[in-house]
């Protein structure tokens, strides 16, 4: 599978994407739907734990959308710094 948000950013295309709070795997289909590019979840400023976050991930891939997230300082196995890609970067 492509990376589709890599290659729109080397078409120089520009990018859709929302902050995701609710920890719905509903919204983010929603977001697919919408035409959006991906979807950042944010588990810092969100009751969204790492179970959810790895439901979340899972919904965003089904649909067709980068997944991203953003973990708490305090997020036990997620590495990596403040922000994290989710899925990996395919060519």
């Amino acid at each position: 599978m492509q990376n589709q948000v890599r290659r729109k950013l080397e078409q120089g295309n520009n990018l859709l994407g929302m902050m995701h709070f609710t920890g719905s795997p509903m919204l983010i289909e929603v977001m697919a739907g919408a035409g959006m590019d991906f979807v950042n979840i944010d588990m810092e400023h969100s009751p969204i734990d790492t179970g959810l976050a790895a439901h979340l991930i899972r919904a965003a891939d089904a649909a067709g959308i980068a997944g991203n997230y953003h973990p708490a300082r305090h997020a036990g196995g997620l590495r990596g710094g403040r922000r994290c890609r989710a899925l990996r970067a395919r060519r």
